[in-house]
């Protein structure tokens, strides 16, 4: 009893808990929301810095100062959540329905407008704008639109994609534990439509 008690401590012993925490890729999640240097596999990223200014007629970033710009990054880096981050930005979209369509050009159904608050001061962007003061792509910012218009919480898919190596050797053991599970399945079947039959013609 004290052997296998030992062999039983030992197998605990030896497994590891799964610290998702400590997982480099989330570490580096983390720092990327909050805007600092981080380390991914093609090398270092800088930290995250104000766009390029937008090239729309308004010329939107030319309206704030670059006290203003530092104030709207560093507010959006404070959020330290790339989720809530989506969610803040969402917030900063106002969607509204096409009145007018025109005939033999991409049927457009809404129309967004973005804004920026500075203290008590709301200014109006473009979208490029909108995405270079938050130090952000314009994918991400279309993203975030795109999830408004079905009146859903912007959620974070970074990292859960289907394109990933196949592991062959867990793939075999998955497949192993299937065809086991169900040979035991058709095994207790067969015994207990014998087992009914045999009592049946005793009865």
């Amino acid at each position: 009893m004290d052997n296998s008690e030992n062999e039983e401590a030992s197998i605990i012993k030896l497994k590891r808990k799964r610290n998702v925490d400590e997982w480099k890729s989330v570490k580096n999640k983390r720092l990327k929301a909050k805007g600092l240097e981080y380390t991914a596999k093609k090398g270092k990223k800088s930290a995250r810095i104000t766009g390029e200014r937008c090239r729309c007629q308004r010329k939107c970033l030319t309206s704030f100062s670059a006290e203003e710009m530092t104030r709207i990054l560093e507010n959006f880096n404070s959020i330290g959540d790339h989720v809530a981050q989506n969610v803040y930005l969402q917030g900063l979209i106002t969607i509204s329905p096409v009145n007018q369509k025109r005939k033999g050009v991409f049927k457009k159904k809404f129309n967004f407008s973005y804004k920026v608050h500075i203290g008590e001061k709301v200014l109006s962007v473009c979208r490029e704008g909108f995405a270079s003061l938050h130090g952000i792509g314009t994918k991400r910012v279309r993203n975030i639109s795109a999830s408004k218009t079905v009146a859903a919480v912007p959620s974070d898919s970074r990292g859960k994609h289907r394109n990933r190596k196949t592991n062959y050797v867990v793939l075999l053991f998955n497949l192993l534990t299937h065809i086991y599970k169900v040979f035991h399945i058709i095994l207790y079947t067969m015994d207990r439509a014998v087992s009914e039959e045999g009592i049946y013609h005793r009865s």
